[in-house]
């Protein structure tokens, strides 16, 4: 695979380790050199995925320190893939409890409570004005 494409191919898939918990806020990733055995590409292709991570603002790269995920990740509204992957996510969860018997009615109920809870929670935590 040419190297414009493989960087992207890598630093998605960096990207959706971050965004899916695999790599931390903090966690210090593989060094380029770590990473271009494990892709079999070059350091350089390595170095082009980080620099696109730190681009969108994923990673941070300091000299002799490596490069880190962020400790706090910027929060991404609107995106398709995001959607995506919420909606997969959901149907992953439909698939289990209703496979273990629950029906869609008893699914939708504790849901609905479990999303009230955390409405709950969420206006609590809120900034007072």
């Amino acid at each position: 695979m040419d190297e414009p494409h493989l960087y992207r191919q890598i630093s998605e898939a960096i990207r959706q380790e971050i965004l899916n918990g695999h790599w931390k806020p903090g966690d210090r990733l593989p060094s380029v050199r770590e990473m271009a055995e494990r892709w079999n590409c070059t350091v350089g292709t390595i170095q082009h995925a980080y620099g696109e991570l730190s681009r969108q603002g994923l990673v941070t790269s300091r000299a002799g320190q490596g490069t880190k995920v962020v400790d706090k990740l910027p929060i991404v509204h609107d995106t398709p893939l995001r959607w995506a992957t919420l909606v997969h996510r959901a149907e992953a969860f439909l698939l289990e409890v209703l496979t273990a018997g629950y029906s869609l009615e008893e699914v939708d109920r504790a849901t609905r409570q479990a999303m009230d809870r955390w409405r709950m929670v969420e206006a609590q935590s809120a900034p007072r004005e």
